[in-house]
């Protein structure tokens, strides 16, 4: 079944650039034929390079810009005024300036700073393309550039979902320029969101994961993959035990693929399951729902919520 891709919610944003980038990403979803130049003249921009330069980050984004903009973007009045005071907060070149476009935003939207720093950890989270882009840090010849990676990423992202990826993983100091090679660098900043909207933003990531090991059944050679499954009875009590060594070996396998200072040619996913696939007889429901009541802590929290504080500590891209 087809689902409906939501519209980005600018009040979900403080990077005017990003907003622009995400919707545009959104309508190429929706209409794959979809391009910035379709845009551009859904705006009636009599030069539609005037709105590429914008999404490359080649041209500043003012607010003359907004008239048109506001043709392929439907805002309403109030959202138009946030998008204005995010552009400014952009272009403003004193601390003064700066403080003014803060209180306003803060006016428009109350709460603001501290709802879309925890919406944009969740997307961090929810989306491979930040573990990837990650992890890419560690390949031969990465520069950083949005061209190499969507490159190397092939169609399974365009150059607008890259650039908005890139923006929030520089603004929420999960990657940096180096000074000396102009290069993009991994840094060991964590993510540290609500329980409840990381264990959501783990599910998406997850979901999306699986998806693509799906399509690499039949799309990749048996020499670039491996899948392996098995079902297996085990006694209830050993399932700490199970999930222990699950978790060791994970650790493993990423300091024996990559040790300290090493680089590599390809980023590949590894994607470890685990879980139940008998249904319980009814009569030892009663008895299955106490014990995992007295469990709740050291099961629950120590298994899918300690992954998800691995996954928010782990700056090589993996979840």
């Amino acid at each position: 079944m087809e689902t409906t891709v939501s519209r980005p919610n600018i009040y979900q944003y403080q990077n005017p650039r990003q907003f622009l980038l995400d919707t545009l990403s959104v309508l190429q979803r929706e209409d794959s034929k979809f391009s910035a130049r379709a845009w551009a003249k859904q705006m009636a921009i009599p030069a539609p390079s005037l709105l590429i330069m914008i999404l490359q980050g080649t041209r500043p984004l003012r607010l003359k810009h907004v008239e048109f903009l506001n043709r392929g973007l439907n805002l309403s009045t109030p959202e138009q005024l946030y998008f204005r005071a995010l552009i400014q907060l952009a272009s403003a070149e004193t601390i003064e300036e700066k403080k003014l476009c803060e209180f306003w935003i803060a006016e428009l939207n109350p709460g603001a700073s501290i709802r879309i720093l925890e919406i944009s950890e969740s997307e961090v989270i929810s989306k491979w393309i930040h573990f990837t882009i990650l992890s890419m840090t560690h390949l031969k010849g990465f520069d950083g550039s949005v061209e190499q990676i969507q490159k190397r990423l092939g169609s399974r992202v365009t150059v607008h979902e890259v650039r908005s990826a890139l923006i929030r993983l520089v603004d929420l100091g999960f990657l940096r320029r180096d000074q000396e090679t102009g290069s993009l660098v991994c840094t060991n900043h964590s993510v540290s969101t609500r329980d409840d909207v990381s264990v959501k933003a783990a599910h998406e990531y997850y979901k999306s994961v699986f998806r693509m090991a799906e399509d690499a059944v039949s799309t990749q050679s048996v020499n670039e993959r491996e899948f392996q499954a098995l079902a297996i009875a085990i006694p209830h009590e050993r399932l700490p035990l199970a999930k222990e060594m699950i978790r060791r070996f994970r650790s493993q396998f990423l300091q024996a693929m990559l040790p300290d200072g090493a680089t590599a040619d390809h980023v590949y996913q590894l994607n470890l399951q685990f879980f139940r696939l008998t249904e319980c007889p009814s009569e030892q429901w009663s008895s299955l729902e106490n014990e995992g009541a007295k469990n709740k802590i050291s099961h629950t929290k120590s298994g899918e919520n300690q992954t998800l504080a691995t996954a928010k500590t782990q700056k090589e891209g993996n979840v």
